[in-house]
């Protein structure tokens, strides 16, 4: 009760139209669905904003999660260890800050800048609230990974790819590895991100994540609109935009756009 007042405040102060959160995927050991059913939030005016998460649950042995895998994915972890590619920690600022050109790669307009990454540094891997892990071929990086560790669970932040991959398969060893690693340090859940169901990039990546042998769950979120007439606006917006998303991929795929 005292939360929610308080984020009306700052919303007034601030001009917004809406109050979004999202707790944690996971509670304890637990998807937080689980724990709580539906959204608390609901009792204070907030509706539900759910995302599909996908969780791996770490507690079973290394053999065991490996066999979890689908088979372009052990065949991928393979591939990258007999063309050599080295998997380590990132321990130092400058290394991580070696990886800004293979953010720009993945992400081209949409990369995080230096300073960015910087944050990500000083504000999480330096004070033990995330790890980073690189996965080289001839001592250079192809691919980089930011999971953050809250409790009892590891949540992948972002990852970054080097274009053309140098060796194959460097994206699915630096997440498997990821998952090792976290496992190694007594974490029980690994959450790898969500899936996504209007964007086809979004959706090829949620493909792909899917085949690390993951549990969909939902993710608990909440919105609360304070101005009403804006938010009605906006989800005007939303509804054009995935309707007119829907018709172009039906097109694209030689169906009746109109349908």
């Amino acid at each position: 009760k005292h939360l929610v007042a308080h984020l009306d405040e700052q919303a007034a102060a601030l001009g917004v139209d809406q109050v979004r959160i999202s707790f944690p995927t996971v509670v304890g050991e637990r998807p937080a669905v689980e724990v709580h059913g539906y959204l608390p939030l609901r009792h204070y005016g907030f509706r539900e904003t759910n995302v599909v998460a996908l969780l791996a649950d770490l507690r079973c042995d290394e053999d065991a999660l490996f066999a979890n895998l689908e088979r372009p994915r052990r065949v991928d972890i393979s591939r990258c260890r007999a063309s050599g590619g080295e998997v380590r920690p990132i321990e130092t600022r400058d290394e991580w800050m070696r990886a800004y050109e293979l953010n720009v790669q993945t992400l081209g307009g949409k990369a995080y800048s230096r300073e960015a990454l910087g944050v990500m540094w000083d504000r999480f891997v330096a004070e033990g609230h995330a790890i980073a892990l690189g996965v080289y071929a001839s001592g250079a990086p192809a691919s980089v990974v930011l999971v953050t560790t809250v409790g009892t669970a590891a949540y992948y932040w972002c990852g970054f790819n080097a274009y053309p991959a140098p060796i194959p398969g460097t994206s699915t060893v630096a997440l498997w590895e990821a998952m090792l690693l976290c496992k190694r340090l007594g974490i029980p859940i690994f959450e790898l991100g969500s899936l996504e169901f209007d964007s086809p990039k979004q959706i090829r990546i949620g493909n792909f994540k899917t085949t690390f042998g993951l549990r969909p769950v939902y993710a608990l979120g909440g919105v609360r609109r304070v101005r009403q007439v804006r938010g009605a606006l906006l989800d005007v917006t939303r509804v054009i935009a995935v309707t007119l998303r829907s018709r172009i991929r039906r097109r694209d795929r030689g169906g009746d756009p109109a349908v």
